[in-house]
């Protein structure tokens, strides 16, 4: 039995976007201090090479604002603390994934991440790309998140 939940968007206006001033990209050095303290949030030391210490398997010195990498970071912040969280991977040529996304636990149900996934959902789609995500079939939190800024169920 599958035990995923796979959408897309492949035209922008197909999205949903949730504009904040409070959404930004996030530089692996730059903003150290403020992700490592989001990660403690789940147990994770961002220091820590092993696979059980790490958030999604991020390493977050492969994410950058500039530069080679492979992908962005990506962020809802207030009064410098990270509210939401997630990722853009550039996955191939034609798609990228919007992955590793997540609420501080003590703003769960307050819409932040869904100004964090129209985010890097907009800036795939800007740069011609296919959005693709894939979550547990049975987070049901983030299958709404995902349906309320507009992807397709596609398996």
């Amino acid at each position: 039995m599958d035990t995923s939940y796979f959408c897309k968007m492949d035209n922008i206006k197909q999205l949903k976007f949730y504009y904040s001033e409070k959404v930004r990209w996030l530089d692996s050095v730059e903003d150290y201090d403020l992700i490592k303290e989001y990660f403690k949030l789940f147990d994770v030391d961002i220091e820590s090479r092993k696979p059980n210490k790490m958030y999604f398997g991020i390493n977050i010195n492969d994410y950058s604002k500039t530069g080679p990498n492979i992908g962005k970071m990506c962020a809802f912040i207030d009064e410098n603390k990270i509210l939401s969280f997630g990722v853009v991977e550039y996955t191939s040529a034609d798609i990228w994934d919007l992955c590793a996304g997540s609420t501080h636990p003590e703003y769960f149900n307050r819409g932040y991440s869904k100004y964090v996934c129209s985010f890097i959902v907009k800036y795939i789609l800007d740069n011609n790309r296919h959005a693709h995500c894939e979550t547990n079939i049975n987070n049901i939190a983030a299958q709404k998140v995902l349906q309320g800024i507009g992807m397709i169920q596609i398996l």
